[in-house]
């Protein structure tokens, strides 16, 4: 509810009002005004505070500014619990459900002087009386029941999508400070969702970030990659055959047979471990046979027997065997004894490299799937140590001869190439692995944000026991508004059918007493839409200028207010009206039937505000309303309480007369201010006195106008046969000069409104004395008991 109008600012005639010392405002207000009081511009402040619906910002600004007289125009109305409505309005001002009626509305709704041109109902949210119109609204209603169960659904589905989005994000910036996790605001889709579930894309999160931690290092990565490019894991080859021929064969296999019996037989002597004591003679035997044939006398070096006659034998027997084919066969012992030491080295290399391989694995087990294979070399290099061994003493002892079995060592070394097999392909694999691994941080961001993306929308499709229930809701409401479009354009053909606005003014026009025409709604035009049938006519016409009389175009211009009010508003509680003068240019009948149709249409609403000069239409509505009413003036920029006499709506006469008698008993005249009302005032109090005490009703000269001042000075006053008397300055002699002075100087200066007033400062203060004296003085001199009663009645009041 409107409280008071707190403060008006430098709006129209209202310079500096501030509300004190006043009631304030009730359920029901009424408040009087001439015209020129300011009763239009304080309706216009209503529309100020409306809702944007009723009076659009755009209206409001164009409003004002036409209204204020400085930048500094403002005003400030109390809605009471410290809550003020103002303009230039606040951020986020609740304004209130006002809907106004005055010369605004209908030049932007009905008339604007020009064309006629009805604006269409606000219907979409009003239930009708029409059964199809019911019949459609109850299945849009239906339907939008519908869809807020539904946009409960989605909003909590979007809702688990913020929060697990807010809950990602933060776990996202724990590894990528000041930086946030962005993911689509949609839910997503079925195919969307990944297979994985949450601990396994959790798994890969956890290795991508680990991941993305080593590319920020990828120097150190490229050296490891480099490690193990370095590493070898051969394979250990035995050339079998080779060494077993080497042990089976022997030098004595060139020598002669005989040569051979006798360094057999000789080496039967000798014991087993002499052997290696024989052994040397097979290398320089061939030197020592040289010497000794140097000498004369040729004696064996063995038993120092005359050999003389065999020596040449020996020699020749002996030749094959003391040539180079020893020092070739123990080159070939050597040669194998060289391979095996370099298997042996090549086992100590492999387990080398095993251990910086293993140091490798540790390093980068986050990215490795399995360990390396395992294995063991002691007893294969305690095998290849043995057959070493047996090599070396083959040179020990050339003529012995034996054979290996290489079976154990040939299942060995299956497992253990095997193994050297597996390792070097693990090595490249991992290699490439490695370098795999060499990218950019930001491409490694990339996927972890995707991962990110896949987890919350895992975990979303989780909460929401899936996902396609959300998207099959978003389908369902997509379908259901679809429907609700086609039953709102059903709707709106049945109301063009019904023509609503045309049917509903038609029926106020009836209450208001206006049946001698009706009206329809053209609708396709957007101006002079307005179609006027008269019942006398059979033609139909569209321009409302030519057409209607001023009281007939006010009385459809409130009409379609009611209309319009009564269609658009759902709940009457929470509206105020506003209805400056709705009975311009009607007749007595009519103004009746205004007055109680606003009294049946807005007695419940929740606060009504009428403004008025017409003390008829006041006289009728006032009585109407029983309680919770109040009653102010409006006059000269002020609001004030309506004085007592006004209070009874039968005619401002009274409180005419009581203003002029204020201002000649003021101590400090405001001329200014008194010239724009009383020679207004005093002209129209001796009009009025003077039909009353002379039952005058028309003028002599025109039988439809009231009579004036100067018609009872020429025509109805016969001063001669006045009474001899005098009443301060006025007597029998006088009387007549001074009411024709009064008339010369008001009846130029108090016609029209009070704007037009504005600049009548002509009038000399000593003149607006005399005059204002000078009338209640007649008026005592014509009918002293009248004034008498009157001075009563003003000083009832104070």
């Amino acid at each position: 509810m409107i409280k008071n109008i707190e403060q008006i600012e430098k709006i129209s005639c209202f310079d500096s009002f501030v509300w004190t010392d006043i009631p304030d405002f009730t359920k029901y207000n009424f408040l009087f005004g001439f015209n020129g009081s300011g009763k239009t511009s304080l309706s216009n402040i209503f529309n100020l505070i409306t809702t944007k619906t009723n009076f659009s910002e755009d209206k409001k600004k164009e409003l004002f500014q036409d209204l204020k007289n400085s930048d500094a125009g403002k005003i400030r109305v109390n809605t009471g619990n410290n809550q003020k409505l103002t303009y230039p309005s606040t951020d986020n001002q609740n304004n209130r459900n006002v809907f106004v009626f005055n010369s605004n509305f209908i030049s932007d709704h009905v008339y604007d002087g020009t064309k006629g041109n009805f604006k269409k109902f606000n219907v979409s949210s009003t239930e009708l009386n029409d059964p199809d119109i019911k019949k459609i609204t109850d299945k849009i209603e239906a339907k939008e029941e519908t869809i807020k169960e539904l946009n409960k659904k989605t909003k909590k589905a979007e809702d688990e999508l913020a929060q697990v989005k807010k809950d990602y994000n933060s776990d996202f910036r724990k590894n990528f400070a000041n930086k946030t996790l962005s993911v689509d605001k949609t839910i997503p889709t079925v195919d969307q969702i990944p297979n994985d579930s949450i601990e396994q894309l959790k798994q890969k999160l956890t290795l991508k970030i680990k991941e993305h931690n080593l590319s920020k290092n990828q120097k150190s990565l490229e050296e490891d990659v480099q490690r193990f490019s370095q590493l070898k894991f051969s394979e250990i080859k035995i050339l079998q055959v080779d060494i077993n021929k080497v042990l089976q064969d022997s030098v004595s296999k060139i020598a002669t047979d005989s040569l051979t019996q006798k360094i057999s037989d000789f080496q039967e002597i000798v014991e087993e471990d002499d052997i290696r004591k024989v052994e040397p003679w097979y290398k320089f035997g061939n030197e020592l046979f040289k010497k000794i044939s140097q000498n004369q006398n040729k004696n064996c070096p063995l038993c120092d027997s005359n050999i003389s006659e065999s020596f040449n034998d020996l020699v020749k027997s002996f030749s094959a065997y003391f040539d180079k084919e020893y020092e070739v066969f123990i080159d070939k012992i050597d040669e194998q004894i060289t391979l095996i030491e370099a298997q042996i080295n090549t086992i100590k290399e492999t387990n080398s490299n095993y251990e910086k391989l293993f140091k490798l694995y540790i390093k980068y087990t986050d990215f490795i799937n399995h360990s390396p294979s395992e294995f063991s070399t002691g007893e294969l290099e305690t095998l290849l140590n043995e057959i070493k061994e047996e090599l070396i003493n083959k040179k020990s002892n050339s003529n012995k001869q034996q054979k290996l079995d290489f079976s154990e060592l040939d299942d060995i070394l299956k497992v253990h190439n095997q193994v050297m097999e597996e390792l070097s392909a693990y090595v490249e694999s991992l290699k490439e692995n490695l370098l795999s691994r060499i990218k950019s941080p930001n491409t490694i961001e990339s996927s972890i944000r995707n991962i990110y993306k896949s987890i919350v929308y895992k975990n979303l499709d989780t909460k929401l026991n899936g996902v396609e229930k959300y998207h099959s809701n978003c389908g369902l409401k997509k379908k259901t508004v679809k429907e609700i479009e086609v039953l709102q354009e059903e709707k709106v053909q049945r109301l063009k059918g019904l023509k609503i606005e045309a049917k509903k003014v038609g029926e106020f026009l009836k209450r208001l007493g206006i049946n001698h025409f009706t009206i329809d709604l053209n609708e396709e035009s957007e101006e002079d839409n307005i179609l006027v049938k008269y019942k006398s006519q059979s033609q139909i016409k569209s321009r409302l200028r030519n057409t209607l009389s001023e009281g007939e175009k006010t009385a459809l211009a409130f009409s379609y207010f009611l209309s319009k009010v009564t269609i658009e508003t759902k709940n009457p509680s929470q509206t105020i009206i506003v209805i400056d003068d709705p009975i311009s240019s009607l007749d007595d009948n009519r103004i009746y039937n205004t007055a109680s149709i606003i009294y049946d249409t807005f007695c419940d609403y929740k606060q009504l505000f009428i403004l008025s000069h017409n003390f008829f239409f006041l006289k009728y509505i006032f009585p109407l309303f029983r309680k919770e009413k109040s009653c102010y003036l409006i006059s000269n920029g002020n609001i004030d309480s309506l004085p007592k006499s006004l209070q009874n709506f039968q005619t401002p006469y009274y409180y005419m007369i009581e203003s002029i008698s204020s201002f000649i008993d003021a101590n400090d005249k405001n001329y200014d201010e008194a010239r724009k009302f009383l020679p207004n005032y005093i002209r129209r109090v001796l009009e009025t006195f003077f039909s009353f005490k002379y039952a005058k009703l028309t003028r002599a000269r025109n039988g439809s106008q009231s009579p004036g001042l100067d018609d009872f000075i020429k025509d109805y006053i016969d001063f001669s046969s006045l009474p001899i008397m005098s009443v301060d300055s006025i007597n029998n002699e006088n009387i007549k000069d001074k009411l024709q002075m009064i008339s010369n100087v008001c009846d130029n200066f108090s016609h029209g409104n009070m704007q037009q007033l504005e600049n009548t400062n002509f009038i000399t203060n000593q003149s607006l004395d005399s005059i204002s004296k000078d009338c209640l003085s007649i008026i005592e001199f014509f009918d002293g008991i009248h004034f008498k009663m009157i001075n009563e009645l003003n000083n009832t009041e104070e």
